[in-house]
């Protein structure tokens, strides 16, 4: 325990294959600049996570006791990133007491580290749709710039959308991830402009299998209201810049069948 108070930063390398290990010092001496972003959500403690009382015979305290190790499913959509940024938004509104998310989340889905720094500019602002169409496809596009003075490096934008939510209707989601871009490797005040496709507002429709808004149709579909549009460093996090949020909106439902 003395030991490990003196540690000031730790790596975590897993399945680094036959040539990986080759590739830390050169992290660690500044050599390479780390780039890569996290697929999942870090929690301090994930006995803490509703999923954890749902397999093998951690819930036996709860009464989940089948007899045998099981796998329960009760999180719906409500896995990972979006379970725990819809809990934040929750607790923000009142609906979800004692939730703290900077007590339960060390490190959000996408969260990357670097060792310099970057700014965005968002480049097609006026371009973006102010309503969308069942079909309607739009490009986000972002100039990433290398401010730093020494390091060279690669950034990663994100792009979420937070649809209007109704309580008690359509299971969503508080954060969806629509798309994201990397750029190439930038020296120091060297910039370069990505694009982020949407295809289809279908990539953020929800699944309505029981009609819960009552609105007669059972499948994929887009409520009407605004969207909300982040660009963000992460699943948690908008970026600091002009224009990091935008809106369209949804005249009437839209079905997809």
């Amino acid at each position: 325990e003395e030991q490990m108070g003196k540690i000031k930063a730790a790596i975590s390398v897993g399945f680094p294959g036959t040539d990986g290990c080759f590739e830390i010092p050169r992290l660690l001496t500044g050599e390479v600049t780390p780039s890569g972003h996290l697929a999942d959500t870090w929690v301090y403690d994930m006995t803490k996570d509703p999923t954890y009382q749902n397999q093998g015979y951690n819930g036996a305290a709860d009464g989940n006791t089948y007899g045998a190790p099981y796998v329960h499913y009760d999180e719906d959509i409500y896995l990972g990133y979006r379970y725990y940024e819809t809990a934040y938004a929750e607790a923000q509104a009142g609906n979800y007491a004692n939730f703290d998310y900077d007590g339960v989340v060390a490190y959000p889905f996408g969260y990357g580290l670097s060792y310099t720094t970057f700014s965005w500019t968002l480049e097609n602002a006026e371009e973006l749709p102010a309503t969308l169409s069942e079909d309607t496809q739009f490009t986000v596009e972002v100039n990433v710039k290398n401010t730093g003075a020494e390091y060279s490096g690669r950034d990663v934008v994100e792009l979420y959308v937070t649809p209007p939510y109704n309580q008690g209707e359509i299971e969503k989601s508080a954060k969806v991830l629509v798309g994201f871009a990397k750029t190439d490797i930038l020296e120091p005040g060297e910039d370069q402009t990505v694009s982020i496709t949407v295809d289809s507002p279908y990539a953020f429709a929800s699944y309505d299998c029981y009609d819960k808004n009552g609105n007669g149709f059972k499948g994929y579909e887009l409520e009407a209201g605004d969207y909300t549009f982040t660009l963000s460093t992460d699943a948690h996090n908008a970026k600091d810049m002009a224009n990091a949020t935008f809106k369209a909106n949804v005249a009437s439902d839209i079905r997809y069948e």
